[in-house]
């Protein structure tokens, strides 16, 4: 798990009032004082003191027991949102029972960073189930309203990720809330380039195609002597007429069409138009979004 992501879209992103969630709108306010954002210490000592407390009631035991007095340690520190990142990396290699309990341990004291930690674990976490069991989780902390902004900053940024997986799943999540304003980074990621995957620089063709003929020839003649004989062998050379097309770059494009379907539904049943026709080109469903549906938003909006 990328850590440094972790806390510059999730957590940190959500105290500090920084970056624009999916609404698009006005910074959001920042969070009135409440437990959840009181520290308890230098962050080196807090980290020590969460390592020690892991090690001693988690690492190498599978006792229930022990588990339960190791979350009751952890409970001076679940106002501290600096140990969430930290948390979740010492975790990830814990029985998926375990690394459910510990997003049940975020989603009751995290306080105002619950959902955005809950939704890091849906969207970014390894394993089906561990990720069904944060999806039904973040689903009941939000209820019938939208998911924080903290929540929505982590979703857009696995729309952004270009990864299958996390962009699949943060789609998952604007269709199960709703969030319009996140077409724009839904027709982004529904066709998208296909990373090279950090190969460098290619040199030469990618490939080559040969059209044409070949002729045969007698290049050269070896001459065989014995006696009162002599011979020649001869060496056959190969003549090739044609065209050569070589291929020198290429882009390939990745079509998702989970994403795209989502896409699509969301947007026809909010706009009681079809929108199939747009198809995977995002400039052409950018166009559409200025044009119909973001001034219906804005209106609805304005309406309260």
């Amino acid at each position: 798990m990328n850590k440094a992501a972790f806390v510059c879209c999730g957590v940190m992103a959500c105290v500090q009032g920084a970056g624009v969630c999916l609404a698009q709108g006005e910074p959001p306010a920042e969070p009135a004082e409440t437990p959840a954002t009181i520290a308890v210490g230098p962050v080196a000592e807090v980290e020590r003191d969460v390592r020690k407390i892991f090690s001693q009631f988690f690492k190498r035991t599978r006792s229930e027991i022990s588990h339960q007095r190791g979350w009751e340690e952890f409970q001076r520190f679940a106002n501290d949102d600096r140990i969430y990142p930290l948390l979740i990396e010492l975790f990830e290699r814990q029985p998926t029972n375990v690394r459910n309990d510990l997003t049940q341990f975020f989603a009751e004291n995290a306080g105002v960073h619950a959902q955005t930690v809950v939704a890091w674990v849906a969207v970014f976490e390894d394993g089906d189930s561990h990720r069904a069991h944060a999806n039904a989780m973040l689903q009941g902390l939000v209820g019938d309203g939208e998911p924080s902004d903290g929540a929505q900053r982590v979703i857009a940024a696995g729309l952004k990720s270009g990864d299958d997986g996390p962009i699949n799943r943060a789609a998952g999540l604007v269709q199960r809330f709703g969030l319009l304003r996140a077409v724009p980074l839904l027709a982004q990621a529904q066709a998208q380039p296909r990373n090279s995957g950090g190969q460098g620089v290619r040199t030469g063709a990618l490939a080559q195609i040969v059209v044409g003929t070949q002729q045969a020839f007698v290049a050269d003649l070896t001459p065989v002597v014995a006696a009162n004989a002599v011979g020649f062998q001869p060496t056959i050379g190969v003549v090739s007429s044609g065209t050569v097309l070589r291929v020198i770059d290429a882009v390939v494009y990745e079509y998702r069409t989970d994403v795209h379907q989502i896409l699509v539904d969301m947007t026809t049943t909010a706009s009681g138009e079809p929108t199939g026709h747009l198809g995977y080109d995002a400039a052409a469903w950018h166009d559409w979004y200025a044009r119909v549906l973001e001034p219906r938003l804005e209106a609805e909006d304005a309406d309260g």
